[in-house]
């Protein structure tokens, strides 16, 4: 507070119950006649409802990229794995070249990243063939 920036936080009060409940802390400063810093007000507002639409968020976002019926991931989820390691492997200074996506990238051939082969699992690795 010596800055004279409020604050908020996101945190979770201890009930006597023994449960956590998450609430939203905002701190301002106050001031005497001088302009000096002499407190602060605290507000504490109940942010259950903002917990819970966040989780329900997250809930729908993890259904809808898995295919109901048999479980397991689908398109929109091969998709974001396959941009994750390509995130990842610009992040560990490799091209960031990629072919489009076509037939030999799915399932049945390599996806070529330059110089950089990801085989299927059913794949073991081995040379590459040209």
């Amino acid at each position: 507070m010596h800055d004279g920036a409020p604050r908020e936080d996101h945190v979770f009060l201890h009930h006597a119950d023994g449960h956590r409940i998450p609430v939203l802390v905002r701190a301002a400063p106050m001031y005497d006649v001088a302009g000096r810093i002499v407190g602060a007000v605290e507000t504490i507002s109940d942010n259950s409802e903002l917990v819970n639409a966040l989780k329900r968020i997250h809930e729908l976002d993890d259904a809808s990229h898995r295919d109901p019926l048999a479980g397991v991931g689908n398109r929109r989820f091969a998709e974001l794995k396959l941009e994750s390691g390509l995130l990842e492997f610009r992040g560990h200074g490799l091209p960031a070249r990629t072919r489009a996506p076509g037939p030999a990238s799915c399932g049945t051939g390599p996806v070529i990243l330059t110089n950089v082969r990801v085989w299927p699992r059913s794949r073991p690795p081995g040379p590459a063939a040209s």
